[in-house]
């Protein structure tokens, strides 16, 4: 299904050239022997190397709800390309090449790593975190015996501060329901009732937004003006919106509620965000929070600038908006098997892979890289549903 090139001393621009160039993708056989990876694979996952060999021989297990209809994703031919990571240099997934974390794959972070509550992220982050996380506190514990300190984030986000302890890198939040989910964190919107209480919450709540839906009272919301609402009406006076090409509908009507536009929205809230898949992780611990305020401060703590420089060691890279915010990109098979697709634990790589027919990356800086001149005056916009339809056909 795949062909995958392991060439981790290669440089980035030699790897981007074969990859988008004329040259194909040599086919080698880079990986370990089934038998090692699927002793990997139970040890990771807490399952039997039978259950494990029976998720790989199945490969079209893995289905996405794609309009009406399940359609499987795992049947997708692919060129790879597994090179040398880099510090601290964005790689992120694209939601359409992925999707939702498949249930099957998704794992509890273990309790020395959670911040608080539940996180539950995708099975190959477990093994990485814990690695990433030992040499950390190996780091840290040694700059305090030294005399050094941690720097922090002071609690009153006036600044920095330093401090003489030091904790695990712990997460706040990793996977989160998607649309297909029926805890998806919008569902209100599919609720008659429930979508005019929630707007006007919203409108109390945010003030200097839902300025079109405001009566002349301003602190009351008129339906009447709301895009939300005018959708409901329009598309569901019988029906009740289930798929989830509804639920994006309706969600663009509350966008353009409460940013002015659908597009400027966007900016602010994703329909289907990289949480949904299990790839993406929110820091909570030594500094580093979930609070745009303190974006500046947090590039200043012991934490972040470790992470800066190894995180990458770990197959781990950044979003560089949010010092707290961290990303994995495995390849597809990885990603619905399970099974990784590294040797030795040698995480410090970078995947680059994209469509045989279509050529379309799953990252979105290899989508950019691959793109014409043509394209880059006129942007090209792959949206959720279009890719994974083309996806299912078997062609991205």
């Amino acid at each position: 299904m795949a062909t995958i090139t392991y060439n981790p001393a290669e440089t980035l621009q030699e790897a981007e050239e074969q990859v988008f160039g004329k040259k194909p993708p040599v086919s080698t056989n880079a990986q370990k022997s089934e038998e090692e990876i699927s002793q990997v694979a139970s040890q990771q996952r807490g399952i039997t190397e039978a259950q494990n060999q029976e998720a790989v021989s199945c490969g079209g297990s893995q289905k996405q709800v794609i309009g009406d209809s399940e359609q499987d994703l795992t049947t997708v031919s692919t060129n790879i390309q597994i090179i040398s990571g880099e510090p601290y240099t964005e790689n992120r997934p694209k939601t359409s090449a992925f999707g939702e974390l498949p249930p099957s794959n998704k794992v509890r972070m273990p309790a020395d790593f959670r911040a608080r509550g539940n996180v539950f992220a995708h099975s190959l982050i477990v093994s990485r975190f814990e690695l990433m996380n030992r040499e950390w506190m190996q780091f840290a514990n040694s700059l305090l015996r030294s005399g050094e300190k941690i720097v922090s984030v002071k609690k009153d986000e006036t600044g920095n501060t330093q401090v003489d302890r030091v904790e695990n890198i712990k997460i706040s939040s990793c996977y989160r329901p998607g649309p297909s989910d029926s805890s998806w964190a919008y569902r209100w919107i599919l609720n008659k009732n429930q979508h005019k209480a929630k707007l006007q919450g919203e409108a109390n709540a945010n003030p200097s937004q839902f300025v079109g839906i405001r009566s002349e009272n301003e602190k009351v919301v008129d339906l009447s003006r709301s895009e939300l609402h005018r959708r409901f009406k329009r598309r569901f006076k019988n029906t009740k919106p289930s798929t989830i090409a509804d639920k994006e509908y309706l969600f663009d009507g509350y966008l353009i509620d409460r940013y002015g536009s659908k597009q400027r929205g966007r900016r602010f809230l994703a329909f289907i965000s990289v949480h949904n898949s299990g790839l993406a992780f929110d820091v909570r611990s030594n500094g580093l929070i979930s609070k745009k305020a303190t974006t500046k401060y947090q590039k200043n703590t012991t934490l972040f600038k470790w992470m800066r420089e190894n995180a990458h060691k770990y197959g781990f890279t950044p979003y560089k908006r949010e010092p707290w915010h961290w990303e994995l990109l495995p390849t597809r098979e990885s990603y619905f098997s399970s099974i990784d697709y590294v040797q030795d634990k040698n995480y410090n790589v970078r995947v680059v892979e994209q469509g045989v027919l279509t050529g379309l990356s799953t990252s979105k800086r290899d989508e950019v890289l691959n793109k014409r001149e043509d394209d880059i005056k006129q942007p090209q916009q792959y949206s959720f549903l279009k890719e994974f339809e083309k996806t299912s056909q078997g062609v991205a």
